[in-house]
């Protein structure tokens, strides 16, 4: 049986090019076993109003089949018959349409297609400066494609010593960002075109996505929407590209205390750091020790 995600605009081409009239079935399917029984009496009571128009036998016969080996489920069956068998069906996840069975000289396509407006083609990509992560969705999908790009240059790291060379090593990494971007550009530029999508999701490191939609093909940049969105290809967030910083030393020195110099050190302090140095009183004969 046809998915959700299989039902593309050539097959819908295919479908209105076969000869009518149809019979165009919609069922909301239940994933509870025990409902079986109310799902068949419902089934048989759209095949009923189908008789009552004038189906034939061997259509109905057909669509039930269809039903049947799509018992239990979910989302909403979307089945389209003509001469004798079923041409098109598909489940349709997440469609709220309720039960409807329909004859006449075209396919019922009007839910279905509001569906499939609800589930646009799209891409996501997730970039950072080695490469990017792509989740492909079809028109009507519910579940992605994933692929990885990774770029041809492994040297991102800018930060080596300082010196004459310092440049050249910038230099070098920051070439590495823009191969690898350009890498990414032409494996979004196929994807997007394999699902047809005209709309694209792109998250990730900010230089990264800088170079890369400087490298998008043209049609792209014409053609598709991009969507910044947040997210990182590193699990906790962090840019890969990026060394996270030292946790702090727990038996390090403590920060200064109130009226201490930030950079006072051991040997500025012969006396015992305090908020206020205790004032001799009237009746204490003792005397500060600096």
């Amino acid at each position: 049986m046809t998915t959700g995600t299989e039902i593309g605009t050539e097959a819908l081409r295919e479908l209105l090019a076969e000869p009518g009239p149809f019979l165009s079935v919609y069922f909301d399917l239940d994933t509870r076993p025990e409902k079986g029984q109310y799902a068949e009496e419902r089934w048989q009571e759209l095949c009923r109003g189908l008789a009552a128009r004038g189906a034939e036998a061997g259509e109905l016969d057909a669509l039930t089949q269809r039903f049947l080996s799509s018992q239990p489920g979910s989302g909403v069956l979307a089945a389209f018959a003509a001469s004798g068998d079923v041409r098109l069906s598909a489940v349709l996840p997440g469609c709220e349409q309720h039960d409807l069975a329909m004859a006449g000289p075209l396919p019922h396509l009007l839910p279905l297609l509001a569906w499939r407006q609800d589930h646009p083609a799209h891409v996501v990509a997730v970039v950072d400066r080695t490469g990017a992560d792509l989740q492909l969705y079809p028109a009507g999908a519910t579940e992605s494609t994933r692929r990885t790009v990774t770029g041809p240059d492994d040297e991102i790291e800018r930060n080596r010593p300082g010196g004459t060379s310092q440049m050249r090593y910038q230099h070098r990494a920051e070439d590495s960002w823009e191969h690898n971007a350009a890498r990414v550009a032409e494996a979004l530029g196929t994807a997007l075109a394999e699902v047809d999508a005209h709309d694209l999701m792109l998250a990730g490191d900010v230089r990264a996505r800088q170079y890369l939609t400087r490298h998008l093909p043209a049609w792209v940049r014409n053609n598709v929407s991009i969507h910044p969105v947040s997210g990182s290809r590193s699990p906790d967030g962090w840019p890969r590209s990026t060394q996270r910083p030292a946790a702090p030393d727990a038996t390090g020195p403590r920060p200064c205390s109130a009226g201490t110099p930030k950079n006072a050190q051991p040997a500025d302090m012969p006396w015992k750091a305090s908020p206020r140095p205790c004032a001799p009183s009237p009746t204490d004969n003792c005397a500060p020790s600096w």
